[in-house]
């Protein structure tokens, strides 16, 4: 039998979940998301300043949970710090595909800006969301830090981003105004 909880998150971290997992999240201990969960449900803390956080969390991910993990192992409590650390986990989940993602595309010859509106597209952010200027700062800031460690930018084929961006430019509506907005 499988319980359900409804964890608050933020509004770009439900879309970028319900995107890679699914409308409901089946708790495992398989994967990284699974496994902090389990972990996090086990302890409980509460603290004032956390649960003031949480109030901000406006949309809520379905989590469902088989009934023994919550009968013998004790997988009953989420409190207001292991929410924000939930969406904290996300976000830097979300910030490292992203990254992937804009390095792949730059390396096939897509511009950074047009990569940006593509991920934007692809998980259904809007500005509410997170928004353009901050993905691309934050991918400023990456680019930078890999700079500095000695890590060369990668180089790829320059065909490939041609037949993304002509897909790209073919999709929703959406995407093609995305890319509008960004040219």
């Amino acid at each position: 039998m499988l319980l359900s909880i409804h964890i608050p998150v933020k509004p770009h971290v439900k879309k970028f979940l319900v995107a890679k997992y699914g409308g409901i999240y089946k708790l495992c201990m398989r994967d990284h998301i699974g496994v902090t969960l389990f972990n996090m449900l086990r302890r409980p803390k509460a603290k004032a300043r956390e649960i003031e956080r949480v109030k901000k969390f406006t949309q809520r991910y379905t989590v469902s949970i088989p009934e023994h993990f919550i009968t013998d192992l004790g997988c009953k409590n989420l409190d207001g710090e292991t929410l924000v650390q939930f969406n904290s986990l996300v976000e830097d989940f979300l910030l490292t595909c992203f990254h992937e993602f804009v390095e792949n595309m730059e390396a096939c010859g897509m511009e950074q800006r047009h990569a940006i509106a593509y991920f934007m597209a692809k998980y259904e952010f809007d500005e509410t969301d997170v928004k353009y200027d901050a993905l691309k700062k934050s991918y400023q800031r990456y680019r930078t830090t890999q700079r500095e460690a000695g890590v060369p930018k990668p180089e790829g084929v320059i065909m490939l981003p041609f037949l993304v961006f002509l897909k790209t430019l073919s999709a929703t509506s959406r995407t093609k105004e995305l890319i509008k907005n960004v040219a």
